[in-house]
């Protein structure tokens, strides 16, 4: 599967593919099986198939190649070793850096950057009138700290397009003592743009930390025409009424954001586009 995901986001490439047995000793090396104390089996009982863990390092290596770099680790959850979504968590970050290192051999080290939509099927940009409260966009965090602050820009990446969303906050400073903390950016339609225009959003990482200076993520909203009533922009937490919409996220209050602990899978609807330069 993870091929086949390969060939068809970008079938005219060859790949060099994601080395299996390179990331299975990484990964018992860091976190050794000991049952019921730590790590996870290499191989499930029977049939010789990857335990689940590793499966999900797997994937999320290839997908970090497949997108140029983006991070599908996730937050790290309780439980330590011998909890096994802890075990899924650490298989991803392995091979999340074993990836990165295999694409950029000449970068400091992994960023460890994650842009995240709110929603893996919905590519609307919010409904005009929104007032940047409750859920947002996109999600900016850091899963590692950074040596220095970071300053991310926030922009649409075809200045021609600048006037067709207006983006809040357009900036966001991150710091070594705040970094694991989600920050909600808001892509709201503007209302000068037809609707269904797509629009490229770029997250743009400026810092005296050399492994994130100039580092990229590329998102594409669309822009619709749902707009909200003057009580529903005050008070948010409605998110938008758009005609276009698949799916419609839940609303979460502004303090309590939604903590996705599994890897975001890559979405046709959602355009990605990892452009990481320095």
């Amino acid at each position: 599967k993870e091929i086949l995901l390969v060939k068809m986001v970008r079938p005219n490439n060859n790949f060099n593919y994601f080395p299996l047995r390179w990331f299975i000793g990484e990964e018992i090396s860091q976190v050794p099986y000991v049952p019921e104390v730590s790590g996870a089996k290499v191989f499930r009982e029977a049939g010789g198939h990857l335990s689940y863990a590793y499966l999900q390092g797997l994937a999320s290596g290839i997908l970090t190649l497949v997108t140029g770099g983006r991070s599908f680790v996730g937050e790290e959850p309780e439980g330590g070793p011998s909890n096994e979504e802890w075990q899924k968590w650490h298989a991803r970050k392995t091979a999340y850096v074993l990836a990165w290192n295999m694409a950029r051999p000449m970068h400091p080290r992994p960023p460890f950057l994650e842009v995240a939509p709110t929603s893996r099927l919905d590519a609307n940009a919010l409904a005009q009138g929104h007032s940047g409260k409750g859920l947002g966009s996109a999600t900016v965090q850091f899963m590692e700290a950074p040596q220095s602050p970071v300053t991310m820009t926030i922009k649409v990446k075809d200045t021609s397009q600048a006037d067709a969303v207006v983006i809040i906050p357009e900036s966001i400073t991150i710091t070594p003592e705040n970094y694991a903390r989600r920050v909600h950016v808001y892509v709201v339609t503007s209302g000068n743009a037809p609707s269904g225009t797509e629009v490229a959003v770029t997250f743009l990482a400026s810092s005296a930390d050399s492994a994130l200076n100039g580092v990229s993520d590329t998102w594409t909203f669309i822009t619709h025409d749902g707009t909200l009533s003057p009580t529903e922009a005050s008070g948010i937490p409605t998110i938008f009424s758009s005609t276009k919409q698949s799916e419609v996220p839940s609303a979460v209050p502004s303090g309590a954001p939604s903590i996705m602990r599994h890897p975001p899978t890559v979405s046709e609807s959602l355009h990605p586009s990892m452009t990481l330069s320095t």
